[in-house]
């Protein structure tokens, strides 16, 4: 595995396609915890929890998405110039 700015290519000679950005990682990262915070509110009872979790998944989901789209750009320029 190499990082390579702030990325980690699988192997020494994965492809820029199969790189994650950060935020596209940090997204994945937020919408489980959400998704397990939403469960332990379900599971106990706890509306507050629940509706915390829903809102951290949802805060998730946009940051991976919003890595998601950077990195389609960074593939886009990538392509065009090379």
């Amino acid at each position: 595995t190499e990082h390579m700015a702030g990325q980690t290519v699988v192997g020494p000679s994965a492809p820029e396609n199969m790189t994650m950005g950060k935020d596209r990682i940090t997204g994945a990262a937020t919408d489980a915890a959400g998704k397990i915070e939403g469960a332990f509110g379900r599971a106990t009872g706890d509306a507050s929890a629940e509706a915390s979790g829903r809102a951290r998944e949802a805060a998730g989901t946009v940051q991976n998405l919003y890595g998601q789209a950077k990195d389609a750009a960074r593939d886009i320029g990538d392509a065009a110039s090379g």
